[in-house]
């Protein structure tokens, strides 16, 4: 209630690090509307959100996101997606075939950094990892 009172949206309402609850969709927000109208009760609010489908958590601060990890296999198949868009195009871009492509790759700086964990560089996206092979490449 407090984020749909809030008149400057760029302000948190409040503390948390982590809000957890019922989407503000249309039937939400009716129930909403009613009870600061008085027109529910606090109890018979919350009861009803509790029961609605809808789901959502909010990570409001940037301490919470980085609290989040990803698993291993998403690491991964973030790797293998780089991994082929930077191979698909330096086979366009130089000419070459996906053997000449991968020795190319596999064997630059950057995938050693991209290898290494702790880079973070499986965060990025392939076009930006492309680009910094060319530069290593040039």
């Amino acid at each position: 209630m407090q984020n749909r009172l809030n008149i400057d949206k760029r302000q948190q309402t409040h503390d948390y690090d982590i809000v957890e609850g019922p989407v503000a969709d249309d039937k939400i927000i009716e129930q909403i509307k009613d009870y600061m109208a008085g027109f529910v009760s606090k109890e018979d609010f919350l009861n009803d959100l509790i029961h609605l489908p809808s789901h959502q958590i909010c990570f409001c601060t940037i301490q919470s996101l980085q609290a989040l990890s990803l698993s291993k296999e998403k690491i991964d198949r973030a790797k293998r997606t780089i991994d082929k868009g930077v191979l698909q195009a330096l086979m366009v871009d130089y000419g070459i075939n996906e053997v000449d492509a991968a020795n190319k790759y596999y064997t630059s700086g950057i995938y050693a950094r991209l290898a290494d964990g702790t880079t973070e560089f499986y965060k990025k996206d392939w076009t930006e990892i492309y680009k910094l092979l060319k530069q290593e490449l040039n």
